[in-house]
């Protein structure tokens, strides 16, 4: 955790979005995310795995070949997965999402978010991944949904004993309108890595 405090004065942070089991929720974290970012006036870019990303184009009427590098859309930024590691946004915040948890990209991710759904099969198959070798299993952000209170409560007592983070979400109407709840929860994640003392870029937290 050391290296991650290191990089409060960068001027970039890249955040990985995954999940431990099944995919639920992960794109629309990823979404609300960016788009409660791109609300508090920080420069943000969102990639998506390819594959979402081109139907994604395709429901908002945008051609492929338009779309190959990149497009705009509910004045967010967001750009396929493959063109990454070919052109590193020059923004303040990038948002990966990435659907293996053990992809080198969400290794390198300053910023690690991971996705459990907090089923009884979810939360046995969640243990086995914490008691991995992997060294950056207390750096994720484990973020529950969809998920009860009083099941949160219950995971969350053995999270802390474990010494991980975790948290949990509620459903939005939409994305691109974030619930107040999981707003608090993204600045809650967002201030373990903002470096208060400096205030050089960061103005999220005092809009």
């Amino acid at each position: 955790f050391d290296e991650l405090q290191e990089k409060h004065n960068s001027e970039h942070y890249t955040i990985g979005i995954s999940y431990i089991y099944k995919e639920c929720g992960v794109i629309k974290t990823a979404f609300e995310l960016a788009i409660h970012l791109k609300q508090a006036k920080q420069e943000i870019s969102l990639f998506l795995p390819d594959s979402i990303y081109y139907r994604y184009m395709q429901y908002h009427g945008i051609e492929k070949e338009t779309a190959h590098s990149g497009c705009t859309v509910n004045d967010l930024p967001i750009y396929p997965l493959s063109v990454y590691d070919e052109e590193k946004p020059k923004t303040t915040y990038s948002i990966v999402v990435i659907m293996n948890i053990s992809d080198l990209r969400f290794e390198k991710s300053d910023i690690k978010v991971a996705l459990c759904i907090g089923t009884e099969a979810e939360i046995g198959y969640l243990e086995d991944y914490l008691n991995s070798p992997l060294p950056y299993i207390k750096a994720i952000n484990y973020c529950f949904y969809p998920i009860s209170q009083e099941d949160f409560k219950k995971f969350n007592s053995s999270m802390l004993q474990g010494h991980c983070k975790a948290y949990r979400l509620r459903t939005s109407p939409n994305y691109t309108n974030p619930c107040q709840w999981n707003r608090e929860v993204y600045d809650r994640i967002l201030h373990l890595y903002t470096d208060v003392h400096t205030k050089k870029r960061i103005k999220l937290f005092g809009r």
